[in-house]
């Protein structure tokens, strides 16, 4: 497995995750906890705001492992969706940011790359992924990664809805990549937030804290040193049809019909989030907007 490029948490000093993981200036070497190697600092572990996120998130993970949040045959043809969006990706060394279950990982890994890390906060989703081959599970902060230049490729799947800081992530964004790397985005298109409100009986104090259109992914992005490729909606489901689609009663009742005929006749309901776009979005309405993007520039020098 090839070095990947970090600088040290603590001084700055540039090292490799995987050969050398103790830093040569300071001495500093990231934990290893039951096949996870953690890059949180101690700023990151005692700032009072990132605790409770800290906390916040690893009671999502637990309950998302305990009880799918999402049912996982969704979720597996989603990580199948990101994993078409992303092309030919042997021999890339692979950043998949927020990884979650892990579906997309091991379906990166299973293609070819040269190697997967696989990064979120919570140790529950990690360690599933600890003995899977070229794959290194790592703990981190996505507003504050240590990574230099040290990816071909990024995915992030449902990340950016949930950070605190959108400008640091995407600074990190830019900086893990080389010049010309790519990075795949997912996020929630268009969506209500209030439904995470604790008036509608959200348990989480943290969830989605935004949600993006075309304009706003692409304007983040941009000023991110990114420029867009291409845009997909993504993210169909036959219990939410286009409004359109049920605009009178004679609508309401045809598209009745054509979701039960579907039922009949589909593997299973969320098969429908891999059909074309185009074509689920003429009667679906879309959840989710990913786009692919290259880094054709540097935002802001690297510091630690």
């Amino acid at each position: 497995m090839g070095a990947v490029r970090i600088r040290c948490p603590q001084c700055g000093s540039e090292g490799d995750l995987v050969g050398r993981p103790a830093c040569r200036n300071c001495g500093w070497a990231p934990p290893i906890t039951r096949g996870v190697i953690s890059l949180l600092d101690e700023a990151d572990r005692h700032h009072p705001v990132l605790a409770g996120y800290l906390a916040n998130y690893d009671q999502i993970a637990e309950d998302d492992l305990t009880a799918p949040i999402l049912g996982l045959s969704y979720v597996r043809y989603q990580a199948e969706n990101l994993a078409r969006y992303a092309g030919p990706v042997a021999g890339l060394r692979i950043l998949d940011l927020g990884c979650g279950q892990g579906l997309l990982t091991r379906l990166l890994q299973e293609r070819g790359a040269a190697s997967v890390v696989a990064l979120d906060l919570s140790m529950a989703y990690l360690e599933r992924l600890a003995h899977v081959p070229n794959v290194i599970p790592v703990q981190a902060n996505a507003e504050r990664l240590p990574f230099t230049e040290a990816f071909d490729m990024v995915v992030s799947t449902d990340v950016m809805e949930h950070v605190l800081n959108l400008g640091s992530f995407l600074v990190s964004l830019n900086h893990l990549l080389r010049t010309d790397g790519v990075a795949i985005v997912r996020v929630p298109y268009r969506e209500s937030l209030i439904g995470y409100s604790r008036q509608a009986g959200c348990k989480y104090p943290f969830v989605h804290l935004r949600t993006f259109d075309r304009r706003t992914l692409k304007d983040a992005m941009n000023s991110a040193g990114f420029e867009l490729q291409q845009t997909w909606l993504d993210g169909f489901n036959l219990s939410s049809p286009r409004p359109a689609c049920i605009a009178t009663k004679n609508r309401e009742y045809l598209y009745g019909w054509l979701q039960q005929w579907l039922l009949k006749r589909l593997p299973e309901p969320a098969v429908v989030t891999t059909w074309p776009w185009p074509i689920a979005a003429t009667i679906m309405t879309p959840k989710e907007i990913v786009v692919k993007a290259r880094k054709v520039r540097q935002v802001l020098p690297h510091t630690t």
